[in-house]
């Protein structure tokens, strides 16, 4: 009986003997889901997940900085709060010291604390800070919450003038009380402007971490879709090694199949 293909098995046999090489190379690369990818493996890959794991991290460095930005708004709002309740206390002094049947003895009583609370509120202005940062220093910060340039919050600070023009002020007169008070609500105007400033600002912090805390998420889920696509990729290519490595046996087992039958289920 006539051996067909016999002939020509020797000079595929070095070909099928280098495909059953790299088929082994694939089964050892590609099986039990613990290869490692590496850089030679997938260069485009590998520098998307580098991208991708950078940007999480300045996310996440974007959101401690709100979240940082934040603790600044709020000693800064709480400053703000003392101050205006200690010059409604003030204006309330000063109106009851122009009262004109109170006597010099009252007038002295009421000036007492309001030079007091107004010493209280210069000594405040003057050194309130927090993490190092003076709260009346009128200065504008700039805090980074995103991962790219431009991602800024501007808190602006309020100054440490809010309560300049109350220098030197006394309600121990009824003339002096009653002067007084427009240098009170001027301060109080300024006070209630750095509040809304200050709060927006903080309101600000207060999205932008939200919204990095939302990138991050939505960051980890499109790294866990490539990691799948990854994972289905090898397992297409260990499907493919596993019918090369079929057809290598069949051409093995099956030399009297036709060659160009072989040469066809091989590609």
């Amino acid at each position: 009986m006539e051996m067909k293909g016999i002939g020509n098995w020797a000079s595929v046999r070095p070909q099928v003997v280098s495909w059953n090489s790299e088929v082994g190379k694939r089964m050892g690369n590609l099986g039990l889901s613990k290869r490692i990818v590496t850089a030679q493996d997938d260069p485009s890959g590998a520098a998307l997940a580098t991208r991708m794991g950078a940007k999480g991290d300045s996310l996440q460095a974007g959101r401690r900085n709100a979240l940082g930005g934040m603790g600044v708004t709020r000693a800064a709002s709480g400053a703000l709060s003392t101050v205006g309740e200690g010059l409604g206390r003030m204006r309330e002094l000063a109106t009851r010291s122009a009262n004109g049947t109170l006597s010099d003895a009252d007038r002295a009583g009421l000036d007492a604390e309001f030079q007091a609370i107004k010493q209280d509120l210069e000594g405040l202005v003057g050194t309130a800070s927090f993490a190092g940062i003076e709260l009346f220093s009128g200065d504008t910060l700039g805090v980074q919450v995103g991962a790219d340039a431009g991602d800024e919050v501007l808190v602006s600070l309020p100054g440490s003038g809010l309560i300049d023009d109350l220098s030197g002020t006394a309600v121990d007169s009824q003339a002096g009380a009653e002067s007084v008070l427009a240098g009170i609500d001027a301060a109080l105007d300024g006070v209630a402007a750095s509040q809304a400033e200050v709060g927006a600002a903080e309101a600000a912090l207060a999205s932008a971490a939200t919204q990095a805390s939302e990138s991050v998420e939505k960051l980890a889920r499109a790294e866990s879709r490539i990691a799948d696509a990854d994972m289905a990729e090898e397992t297409a290519e260990l499907a493919k090694a596993k019918l090369m490595l079929h057809a290598n046996l069949a051409l093995g087992v099956h030399r009297d199949v036709d060659d160009s039958l072989v040469m066809k289920l091989l590609s």
